[in-house]
């Protein structure tokens, strides 16, 4: 009987071997059937990692799939979106924010794994907006297409005013990535604190201690002993 490391598919797929998998492939020519063989299951969708799929990854960048990602402010309000039978009232009260890698023109052209999201998560930080109020900047924490760490600053539609556009801005300076050379497979956050872990198993974090405690307005990762 097969094994998952006799197929040629991370994680293993039963019942697709290398020339099934050569088939598909073959058959597969528009990005909808692409987001759709894809989107089947988890193993389906484990074969956008393989190195045979790269060029069909690289074409599908360029239609803004594995780019972009729809934020949900609130959970219950993605069961609004999904359910039929929701109402005006209830469209009106969801909350969402799209995602995407933005380039620096000062930087070099990225090449197209750097602009792809493997993985992505949010963090905030309480900032005062005046002596009477507050206000949470948020921004995105994402691996991309090359392992690597990276932020982007988002801006929510309620925040653009220019206090809260330039006090988010001056948040963002603030957060200190780990080396770049450091390859990453998993982010998560809690909003306050988050946690990464490298590739060889090693533990980042974000806005905790030590001691596990949080450590309050810090925005510089560091590598976690526990």
């Amino acid at each position: 009987m097969a094994t998952p490391q006799d197929y040629n598919v991370i994680g293993g797929l039963t019942g697709l071997g290398e020339n099934r998998f050569l088939q598909i492939l073959s058959e597969t020519s528009t990005i909808p059937d692409v987001q759709q063989f894809l989107g089947t299951n988890k193993s389906t969708f484990a074969i956008k990692d393989h190195f045979r799929f790269q060029s069909t990854l690289e074409y599908a960048l360029s239609y803004n799939t594995f780019k972009r990602a729809l934020i949900v402010m609130l959970l219950p309000q993605v069961a609004t979106i999904v359910d039929p039978d929701r109402t005006e009232e209830d469209k009106a009260e969801v909350r969402t924010k799209i995602f995407e890698i933005k380039q620096n023109p000062d930087e070099e052209k990225l090449s197209f794994l750097a602009k792809r999201i493997k993985k992505v998560t949010l963090i905030y930080h309480n900032i005062r907006s005046d002596e009477t109020g507050s206000f949470y900047a948020w921004a995105a924490i994402y691996i991309n297409g090359l392992n690597q760490l990276k932020a982007e600053l988002l801006i929510m539609p309620e925040h653009y005013s220019e206090a809260h556009v330039t006090k988010s801005e001056e948040f963002f300076k603030t957060i200190q990535l780990p080396p770049q050379e450091i390859k990453f497979i998993e982010v998560k956050s809690a909003g306050a604190y988050t946690l990464a872990l490298t590739e060889d198993g090693k533990l980042w974090s974000r806005g905790m201690n030590d001691d596990g405690n949080w450590d309050v307005g810090t925005e510089i990762w560091r590598l976690n002993p526990h």
